[in-house]
């Protein structure tokens, strides 16, 4: 017979952990399209105070290539409980041997991914532009909203702005 024995002791209490990353980036997109730049986990015990992002342009179809376009960065926090497959996700978490199959991809060098393990970048990807980017019924990888493999940003859609019109200034059509 097998005794099991576990030993619980008291340990002080501790601080977060300050932590300041530092990625570099290499990306090569195209106008309108929305490129994911970066993912950087949490880990238990951290949170994020503030980041900050410092960005180079270069551009090709202008004389001079580092006077660039308009560039926007956004960043987003996606936490596990967003994600689609949420369920798999914390039966992953919660359980040893569970099933990971599903949620495993094949390699997509967009999303920085090697095809071992889960795609992480993809699915919060997925989750922000169909959160942020697209009306209610549109999903991000729609076949007219992607090119190059990766979704693009509303272009002349509806937006907050449409309120300050006034009436008389929309010509007959709304065009």
């Amino acid at each position: 017979m097998v005794a099991r024995l576990e030993v619980v002791r008291a340990a002080p209490q501790t601080k977060r952990v300050p932590r300041s990353p530092r990625h570099s980036f290499v990306l090569r997109s195209q106008p309108f399209q929305i490129q994911p730049a970066f993912i950087a986990p949490v880990w238990p015990g951290e949170t994020l105070k503030m980041g900050m992002l410092a960005a180079r342009t270069v551009t090709d179809p202008i004389k001079h290539p580092l006077i660039g376009w308009w560039n926007e960065y956004y960043v987003f926090y996606v936490k596990l409980n967003d994600l689609a497959e949420r369920g798999a996700i914390i039966d992953m978490l919660m359980t040893p041997g569970a099933n990971v199959a599903p949620l495993q991809s094949a390699a997509d060098h967009q999303s920085y991914h090697n095809g071992q393990g889960i795609n992480w970048t993809r699915k919060c990807l997925e989750v922000v532009v169909n959160e942020y980017f697209r009306d209610e019924g549109e999903l991000a990888f729609d076949a007219d909203k992607v090119i190059g493999g990766l979704p693009l940003a509303s272009l002349q859609g509806d937006s907050w702005l449409d309120s300050a019109k006034l009436a008389a200034a929309v010509p007959a059509g709304g065009n």
